[in-house]
């Protein structure tokens, strides 16, 4: 069967200098479904790179596991911001009154959250293949992967006011939203592709008025789960 059924399931911003944002699913996510969380916030690292800023945990207690965190930024807190994917395969619903949480280590004020919902063959799961990462840009690759099918998430990141993006002509735009219409808020692009391919480069274009872009493109694959962890198989290339 493989990927199907990719679909944004709501999103929220934030401006409160605060460690969280949260956002109530806009339909049920069932049992055996993959939910993905989708965080842009200030930055309060001051190194560009990998971070450990963001966490996320729903109302019933799913699995949530990062995917890429990774921050942008010139090297002064809030100049910049972090981009945040996680995923669970969901073993207890979550209802459209169940919150899905982004928890910040440390308080900042601009944050973007976003959802993503993803079926695959019943009684499976998905691994990461690997994660491509443009640093203050709006693309990112992955390259030399197995041959097999992929659900292709890119999601992107910046300071900036931009809410009109324009997603690659391969994939299909899910959430393009800011913190705030003034001042100087975050913004986020999330799109995503289903194809069979070794290679592939995700950009969005048409990205007005940004600044410290960060922006990631995971390649996800279906998989049976594995004995050890019985909801989640993972492989970081």
């Amino acid at each position: 069967m493989g990927f199907s059924g990719v679909t944004g399931r709501g999103s929220s911003i934030d401006t409160a200098n605060d460690t969280s944002i949260s956002r109530n699913p806009t339909s049920n996510i069932i049992v055996g479904q993959l939910l993905f969380a989708c965080g842009v916030t200030d930055n309060y690292a001051t190194v560009a790179g990998a971070s450990n800023e963001h966490t996320v945990t729903d109302g019933k207690g799913n699995l949530w596991i990062k995917i890429a965190e990774y921050t942008q930024t010139s090297g002064v807190s809030s100049d910049g911001c972090t981009v945040s994917t996680f995923g669970t395969r969901v073993t207890t619903q979550i209802n459209t009154t169940d919150a899905v949480t982004l928890i910040l280590a440390n308080a900042v004020f601009q944050k973007c959250f976003a959802l993503v919902e993803a079926t695959v063959t019943a009684g499976n799961t998905f691994a990461v293949e690997q994660v491509g990462t443009g640093f203050n840009a709006t693309e990112a690759s992955v390259s030399s992967i197995p041959s097999r099918e992929y659900l292709l998430l890119g999601h992107g990141g910046a300071e900036g006011g931009d809410a009109t993006k324009t997603p690659d002509a391969d994939y299909t735009e899910l959430h393009d939203i800011r913190s705030a219409g003034t001042g100087f808020p975050v913004n986020q692009h999330v799109v995503y592709r289903i194809a069979t391919l070794t290679d592939d480069t995700c950009t969005s274009t048409t990205w007005e008025g940004g600044t410290d872009w960060m922006f990631t493109l995971a390649a996800l694959y279906e998989t049976t789960p594995s004995a050890g962890n019985p909801w989640y198989a993972y492989q970081q290339m």
